[in-house]
């Protein structure tokens, strides 16, 4: 459901500035955790908030 957010540039801005925009970073986030083995997990209520549950298991 959330798979667009992954996508590389992908932006919700509709204009680039210092901050955010360009449609580079939760492509990487994504790839980071998966190589790591660790899980995303996303929770959103529309206008209110949205959260990010990033998990990792824990090394033997």
């Amino acid at each position: 459901m959330y798979g667009l957010l992954f996508r590389s540039g992908f932006s919700t801005l509709p204009e680039s500035n210092q901050d955010a925009g360009r449609g580079i970073g939760m492509d990487i986030v994504r790839a980071r955790i998966q190589t790591l083995n660790g899980r995303i997990a996303i929770t959103t209520e529309a206008g209110k908030f949205t959260c990010f549950v990033i998990t990792f298991p824990i090394p033997k």
